[in-house]
């Protein structure tokens, strides 16, 4: 058997962090009472104010499908309102209620706590060090995919 290499090592690491970190965040999202892609979608309208759905879906870069089914079982579970525009029956502006905030609020605490749980015992130099890697590690990747494009 071929053994692995270093940065192998390393991706295989990174990767099973990333999924670790997720399915705790889930687990403990899961008590907003709302499922992930909802949640995101009431974070971002908790910081962007009566947007129409096209302007959603395009700075949260998902189609404007799958956002008209979040919308709808967040406006059920009333978490958000959507208006018609009175001059424009076929645009709509999306706004977050109490309710969504709520969520917003809980969801923040939970994040903060699983960050500080995800790097208990971390020293700040550990942490700066941790940071600068990483960093140098996306830009690698950002390179990448730039040249890809070209």
């Amino acid at each position: 058997m071929k053994h692995k290499s270093q940065a192998q090592k390393n991706m295989h690491q990174l990767l099973s962090v990333a999924r670790a970190h997720k399915k705790v965040l889930s687990k403990r999202l899961e008590t907003t009472g709302v499922y992930q892609s909802q949640h995101r979608l009431l974070m971002y309208l908790a910081g962007h104010t009566c947007k129409s759905q096209k302007q959603i879906a395009e700075d949260m870069e998902i189609s404007t499908a799958t956002l008209a089914v979040s919308i709808k079982k967040l406006e059920h579970g009333g978490y958000l309102e959507k208006t018609m525009d009175a001059s424009d029956n076929r645009l709509n502006t999306i706004t977050i209620t109490e309710k969504g905030r709520n969520v917003v609020e809980k969801s923040l605490q939970i994040f903060e706590e699983v960050d500080s749980l995800t790097f208990a015992g971390l020293s700040d130099d550990e942490m700066l060090t941790l940071s600068e890697l990483l960093a140098r590690v996306e830009k690698n990747l950002t390179t990448v995919n730039e040249e890809e494009k070209e």
